[in-house]
């Protein structure tokens, strides 16, 4: 995976692209980054992962108004630099015995923003042995028992308590890493 012209400089993390319902293409969400002046745009996966080049530094407000405008609905947009992500990647948030007990794979919930402290208390109440989480600057990250869908931590809830995220595993984010 590599940007036709240069170097990764950041990454536009899309809020539930192809679910519900919903289908479009990367070649769509492509052309409205296009659209918004970005040259070297290479969508990853078929997921809402848009890696970027160029000096320019993403505006998520403009995005997410280009992407209602496109798809007639509004996407939260959450932007990562380079070296973002390279922190993300490099975080172990939990400890080998922790992941020796689970079945599932770590996730990273991306918010816009470093996530406030009354936030990170509420969250830390929804921890517990079958869901692990813990959070650092705009990222919780999730470690389930077994498989997402079996989880019973309410997603919604936290959507609706704290604000839009996005949710990618840790594989995904070591790939764009790399």
């Amino acid at each position: 995976m590599t940007l036709p012209y240069g170097v990764l400089t950041q990454v536009a993390f899309l809020r539930a692209m192809n679910v519900g319902g919903r289908r479009v293409t990367n070649d769509e969400l492509a052309q409205v980054f296009r659209s918004l002046g970005f040259a070297e745009v290479a969508p990853y996966q078929a997921s809402g992962n848009i890696l970027l080049s160029g000096a320019e530094r993403a505006n998520p407000g403009r995005i997410e108004d280009a992407l209602e405008h496109a798809l007639g609905y509004r996407v939260p947009t959450m932007i990562r630099s380079s070296s973002q992500i390279d922190m993300i990647a490099q975080t172990a948030p939990f400890s080998p015995t922790d992941l020796a007990k689970s079945e599932g794979k770590i996730q990273v919930l991306l918010f816009p923003d470093p996530v406030p402290e009354w936030a990170k208390q509420r969250i830390n109440e929804l921890s517990c042995a079958a869901d692990r989480l813990t959070t650092t600057g705009s990222e919780v990250y999730w470690l389930p028992t077994s498989g997402v869908s079996d989880s019973e931590l309410k997603l919604n809830a936290l959507d609706k308590e704290i604000g839009p995220f996005t949710v990618r595993t840790m594989g995904t984010i070591n790939r764009i890493a790399k």
